[in-house]
């Protein structure tokens, strides 16, 4: 039992930085030697928990660094430099970020490949894919997660199962585009979703998009980002209760050297981060002419009820939030 304990302890902090791992071990085999692998493991755990900062606890292990997809070409999906996406559905080391991981690089490189065989050969990039999936061969279900997920041939559609398979998850089969008023996005049959909406805040709009995703599907979305370094983060407590990560980072903009831009010329993205018991929620935001944007970014993350949409799976606290605020 407390083997047991010891173990689900360490494998819980499974996606922090190796580098603390060895630290927090050194320390422990330089000031005691606990008789038992139980109590190493616990007390390696406790040296890890007090290395733990407020800065690395938003940046590397809660917030954006622990949601960050690297695809590098190095085999599994992490810490590698290249195209970057945010995990939609699990942190680092879970199935959900290994296996959405591993289906973006393959599907990226895969189909990269293909364009340029084509190209060589003095025809279309895109005339490779199969728009009928008539390699589906009539099957309801090869048919559906093919058009969900993007598979264009049969490579694709056996190396998206695989990887589900391996990890353990399902597949979606359904999706649809409903719209209600200021709302527009997609629903999976699972409850899954993307919505785009105006939020309307400081007298003026800004555009968002809500992803939803429990846990235990492959997502069939993908939110890729942009200079993932260049991000201020933080945890915050909402107005509503729900704990969240933000992520915040000023857009480029080509000035002159040492030219400082005024407020009105100044662009955010943002991201806002709330994790549940079963599921996780991701709202991605971005805006223009702020001069306090760390603000900014708190008043969104409370316009809307983090905990309302986890425990329901509803939409309905969005549409609250556009008609309340």
């Amino acid at each position: 039992m407390r083997e047991t304990l010891g173990l689900a302890v360490f494998e819980s902090l499974g996606y922090i930085d190796p580098k603390y791992i060895e630290q927090a071990a050194d320390a422990f085999q330089r000031e005691r030697k606990a008789p038992g692998r139980t109590i190493k493991l616990l007390l390696i755990a406790a040296a890890l928990l007090s290395l733990l900062t407020a800065a690395a606890c938003a940046a590397a292990w809660f917030g954006l660094g622990a949601r960050l997809i690297s695809l590098g070409g190095q085999g599994e999906a992490g810490a590698g430099e290249g195209e970057s996406y945010v995990s939609l559905a699990g942190l680092r080391g879970s199935p959900e970020f290994l296996a959405a991981g591993q289906w973006l690089e393959f599907k990226n490189g895969y189909e990269q490949d293909m364009a340029e065989v084509q190209l060589a050969e003095g025809e279309s990039p895109y005339g490779w894919r199969d728009l009928e999936r008539s390699f589906a061969r009539e099957e309801e279900y090869d048919l559906a997660v093919s058009r969900i997920y993007g598979a264009w041939d049969e490579v694709m559609l056996k190396e998206l199962k695989i990887i589900a398979g391996e990890y353990g998850l399902k597949l979606h089969t359904r999706a649809g585009r409903p719209y209600d008023g200021e709302l527009e996005g997609t629903v999976y049959e699972n409850g899954a979703y993307k919505y785009s909406f105006m939020l309307p805040l400081h007298d003026s709009y800004n555009s968002a998009a809500l992803y939803y995703e429990p846990w235990g599907t492959l997502p069939a979305l993908s939110l890729p980002i942009y200079a993932p370094g260049e991000y201020e983060q933080w945890d915050y407590e909402t107005a509503p209760g729900a704990r969240v990560d933000i992520a915040l980072r000023r857009q480029s903009i080509d000035v002159p050297e040492n030219y400082e831009p005024s407020p009105g010329e100044l662009s955010w993205d943002c991201l806002i981060f709330c994790r549940g018991d079963r599921a996780d929620l991701t709202l991605i935001c971005s805006w223009s002419g702020e001069s306090k944007p760390q603000d900014t970014a708190e008043d969104i993350a409370d316009a809307l009820d983090f905990k309302a949409l986890l425990e329901g799976g509803s939409i309905s606290a969005i549409a609250g939030a556009i008609k309340e605020s």
